[in-house]
Order: C-alpha cells, then sequence, then structure tokens
C-alpha cells in the first residue's frame, strides 16, 4: 500500500472517529444554550487565548531545541517556525502528518539527519506525558474546590508521574536490555505493529543522547511544564470566555483527557474529540452539556483560526505551499518507513 492510499484510509478513519465523538458530546445538549452562550461570549477573551497558543508553541521550540542540542546547536527562534507549521499541518492534514511536516522543515533548514531529529519528537512524547500526569496530579490534589471524586484520580496522576521518571531512569541506565526485553515480550504481535514498535523505540534510543547529560533534564523538565501550563491555561480561558465558573484544575482535568483523546485516530484538527473531552471532563464540575459544548466551540475556533493565521504565515517564509508541505510530509514519512527496514 502506497503512503498516500495509507493517508487516504488514514482520514476516513478519523472523519469515522470524528463523527462518533461529536455524536457523543452532542448526545444531552440543548442549541439554545449552546446559541446564548456563544452569542454572550466575551470576544475579548480570544487575546489571551491566542497569546497563550503562542506562548505554547514557543516553549515547545525551546524544548525542542534543547532536546536537539547533541546533534546540532540552534536557536528557539530558528526551531520556532518549524513549530508552527508541524502543528498547522496537524490541523489540516490526517494521520498526524504535522509531526513528520516540522522534522523535515528542521531537517531541511538545519541540515540535520532526519532519524535524528525524529527521535527527538519521539522523546518529546515521554516529557508530554510526564508533564500533563504531574499537572493534573498537583493541581486537583492542591485544589480545595475539586470535585471529591477527582482528588482520586490526582493521586493516582500524581503516582504515574513518579512511575515514568523511575522508567525513565531504568531505561538510560538499561536502555539495550529493555529494548530487547520489550521486543521479546511483543514478537507474538503483527509485523505491521512489531515494526512500528522497533522503530519508536529505536529513535527513541537515538533521542536518549538528549537527557545523558543529566544537567539537562531541569531545563527540558521545566520547559515541559511550562508548555503545558500554557496549553492548560489556554483551555481554562475558553471556559472564563463563556461565563463558565469552575476552578483551574478543571482545565488542567480537560487537557489531559485531550492528550489521551488525541491519541485515537482523529480527523484533521481534533473536530469531535476536543468536544467530548469538555463535556466529559466539565461534568464532575456541574457543568451540563449544553455549556460545556459551547465553551469548546468557543475555545477551539479561536485556536483554530489562530493556528491557521501563525502557520500559514511561517509556511509562507518556508517557500512552501500547503499542497508542497503535505507531499514532504508524506515522502518524509516514506523514508522513514524505509530507513527502517
Amino acid at each position: 500500500m502506497t503512503p498516500k492510499a495509507k493517508v487516504r484510509i488514514a482520514l476516513a478513519i478519523g472523519i469515522l472517529v470524528a463523527i462518533l465523538l461529536m455524536g457523543l458530546a452532542l448526545r444531552d445538549v440543548e442549541w439554545p444554550i449552546i446559541l446564548s452562550s456563544l452569542k454572550n461570549a466575551n470576544f475579548l477573551f480570544v487575546i489571551p487565548i491566542s497569546m497563550a497558543l503562542m506562548l505554547q508553541y514557543w516553549f515547545k521550540a525551546l524544548r525542542w531545541k534543547i532536546l536537539l542540542n547533541p546533534f546540532a546547536s540552534v536557536a528557539t527562534a530558528q526551531v520556532f517556525p518549524a513549530t508552527v507549521v508541524g502543528y498547522l499541518a496537524n490541523l489540516v492534514f490526517p494521520a498526524y502528518l504535522g509531526e513528520f511536516a516540522r522534522v523535515y522543515l528542521l531537517g531541511k533548514q538545519l541540515r540535520l539527519r532526519y532519524s535524528s531529529v525524529m527521535a527527538t519528537v519521539v522523546l518529546e512524547r515521554f516529557f508530554d506525558f510526564l508533564s500533563v500526569l504531574f499537572f493534573v496530579g498537583i493541581v486537583l490534589i492542591a485544589d480545595s474546590s475539586a470535585p471529591a471524586e477527582l482528588k482520586t484520580v490526582g493521586v493516582v496522576a500524581g503516582a504515574a508521574s513518579g512511575a515514568l521518571l523511575l522508567m525513565l531512569a531504568a531505561v538510560l541506565v538499561w536502555t539495550e536490555a529493555l529494548t530487547r526485553l520489550v521486543l521479546k515480550m511483543t514478537a507474538f504481535l503483527p509485523d505491521a505493529i512489531g515494526d512500528r514498535l522497533a522503530e519508536q523505540l529505536a529513535l527513541g534510543a537515538v533521542g536518549l543522547q538528549s537527557v545523558r547529560d543529566l544537567r539537562r533534564i531541569p531545563s527540558i523538565a521545566v520547559t515541559s511544564l511550562l508548555q503545558w501550563g500554557a496549553m492548560g491555561l489556554c483551555i481554562y480561558l475558553g471556559m472564563i470566555g463563556t461565563g463558565l465558573q469552575v476552578p483551574l484544575s478543571a482545565g488542567f482535568v480537560v487537557l489531559a483527557l485531550t492528550v489521551m483523546g488525541v491519541t485515537l485516530p482523529s480527523s484533521p484538527g481534533f473536530f469531535g474529540t476536543i468536544q467530548l473531552c469538555f463535556t466529559l471532563g466539565l461534568a464532575p464540575y456541574g457543568i451540563a452539556a449544553s455549556e460545556a459544548f459551547a465553551a469548546s466551540i468557543f475555545f477551539h475556533l479561536t485556536i483554530y483560526v489562530a493556528g491557521w493565521a501563525a502557520g500559514l504565515y511561517y509556511l509562507r517564509q518556508s517557500g512552501l505551499t500547503l499542497g508542497g508541505l503535505h507531499n514532504a510530509s508524506i515522502d518524509q514519512e516514506n523514508r522513514s518507513l524505509h530507513d527502517r527496514h
């Protein structure tokens, strides 16, 4: 099957999943309430939401720069455009081609090996999950106004973040042995899945060069927390902008659900996923589905437009069109598959 055919299949699956999730989010909503909430929304909040989104991009680029240091000395300003364009690609293209888009752009710009750049992207995912779990744990435990049933979630999230830290330490010490063990334990999986797992493990091993120098870990940890703190604030501002009276912890609960939700097949732009995460995440705070859905639309459209505007600006500077970026992303994914074999 050609890469383009795989992308078309991923798009079809993503659209079906989006329709299903959107249907679940809309089960108990009342349209008059949604329309009233959006009509009465404070659109001045579009400005701080967009600013928080750009701040999130910047911290993501700063962390990426730190992860890239073993392979090249780069400035955050050099990494930022590829970061923003990658986000645009995820808004437009299916199958998370945005990750390959930013790898392609940065590799081309800095003349780096694509495998090295891709390895840092794999490592990013680990710190993303770690940071989100940490935030959810700390915020829910510290927030006295958070629903009682979520306190247990906070404790579990905090414990999980600690377990991930121990896992990172173990992998740093026993990289090769653990890689062989994982491959041996998953040998029963189909070849396609096994090959994909082997690729991720190999890239992860390369990416670990970024954290073998322990002096980099505090910087990576801080920038990860700042990145996801900005995104949690972005979500919270979307709630406040539509008049919801919820504590800050609600933003991070929805953030955690969204991070987990986008790991599923989804349509470009994550429509349906974000809406369901808002309705599920705000339910323990006593927010009706209609109000939560309205907040998700307000937030989602704001970051969608801001992401498009910033992404197109930097895409134009790169000399590519959306069509050219799409083809380059598919070629980059194909190159990764070819290198694996």
